[in-house]
Order: C-alpha cells, then sequence, then structure tokens
C-alpha cells in the first residue's frame, strides 16, 4: 500500500487545516483568536427576543474581550459581545469598534461578575461582583439600553479561552433569552461610553 511520506502528510493536512480556516469559523482546535487568527470570526449564540421593537438577529460572532476598561470593574469575570454581523476579533481590538463595523449590527455586552459555573448571576444597574450588567446598542450612533431585570448563567468557563452561558434578561422595552459561546479575544477592548451617543 502506497503512503505519503510524513512530511508531504504533514504539509496536506495543513493545507487542509488553512482551508478549512478560509471557509469560514475558527479551525476547530482554536478557541483563543489571537495574532492572524484575530482575521477569523470566532464564538456563537442563539438569542430570542426583542431589543426595543426590533427582533433579535442570528449571532454571527461572540468574543469575550480580553481588555475592558476597567478589569475590577466585574471582579474578574468575563466580559462578553455578542454580534448580530461576521465581526473579527481584530475589529474589536481597536478604539471606538462600535461606530466602524455593519451599521445594523446589533451588540449584546454581558459584563458578567463571576467565573463560577451554575452560578447564576441577577443584572444590576452596574457591574460588579456576583451581578451582571446586560446592555443592547447598535453599529451606529446610538445610546446603550440597560437590562431592568433577569439573570446571567455560567455553563462553561475556560480561563482566556472561551466562556458560555445562558441569558434571560428584561429590558425596559424588549426581552433576550437564549446562550451563547464566546472565544477569548485578548485585544479586545470595551466599547468605551466616551464613544457612544449619549443616553
Amino acid at each position: 500500500m502506497f503512503t505519503l511520506p510524513r512530511i508531504l502528510r504533514s504539509s496536506a493536512l495543513l493545507a487542509l487545516s488553512i482551508g478549512g480556516a478560509a471557509c469560514g469559523g475558527p479551525p476547530s482546535d482554536t478557541r483563543s483568536l489571537n495574532g492572524p487568527e484575530g482575521d477569523l470570526v470566532g464564538g456563537t449564540g442563539s438569542l430570542t427576543g426583542t431589543y426595543g421593537g426590533e427582533a433579535i438577529a442570528p449571532i454571527m460572532a461572540a468574543y469575550w474581550v480580553g481588555q475592558p476598561d476597567d478589569p475590577s470593574e466585574n471582579d474578574g469575570g468575563p466580559f462578553v459581545n455578542l454580534l448580530s454581523s461576521p465581526v473579527t476579533c481584530n475589529e474589536l481590538s481597536v478604539s471606538g469598534w462600535l461606530s466602524k463595523i455593519p451599521p445594523d449590527t446589533q451588540v449584546l455586552e454581558l459584563i458578567i461578575g463571576t467565573t463560577e459555573v451554575g452560578n447564576s448571576v441577577d443584572t444590576a444597574s452596574g457591574a460588579g461582583a456576583d451581578v451582571a450588567e446586560v446592555n443592547y446598542m447598535f453599529g451606529r450612533p446610538s445610546s446603550e439600553v440597560r437590562a431592568s431585570d433577569g439573570t446571567i448563567t455560567l455553563t462553561a468557563y475556560t480561563s482566556e479561552v472561551s466562556v458560555e452561558g445562558t441569558v434571560d434578561v428584561t429590558f425596559s422595552s424588549g426581552t433576550a433569552q437564549g446562550t451563547f459561546s464566546a472565544v477569548y479575544c485578548p485585544g479586545g477592548q470595551e466599547e468605551s461610553r466616551l464613544n457612544r451617543a449619549a443616553p
């Protein structure tokens, strides 16, 4: 039986791996996006409900951003963005990214004050330990809308790799329920409130 030499087999596998990545989605063994892999789209989610009067669109990307404005604000818990456009990690790694992504993009921001799997935390008016701040906004000049009630529960957590969980929140107008699986984006930044329109 004919077999390829080891170096040719390795090259073929590498070509298949690169080809698979180019067809969409990160390589199956790459959960944390960094360097050139930051140009890949990562993470998933499934939400139902509405942001105000607008139905929640399918989640096309989900990231745990590695550079929030104040890392202590959520007691070391993950800071997650769920987006309805195929935004890359690198696109979230620049200041003021909200105004640079497609203008119809819906963004759900989860500032989760726990790393404990199975621990449900209630929403609050601000981020902190054992609570969650949840906001939605759009990729256009708009103010964020904060959840007034609800819970976030982590179902899986691997430090600086990935985080998964469930969402069940209510806004002054609208609700969001479902799941998320976010990959770690080391250079990802919090969309600073200074870059948003005033509420």
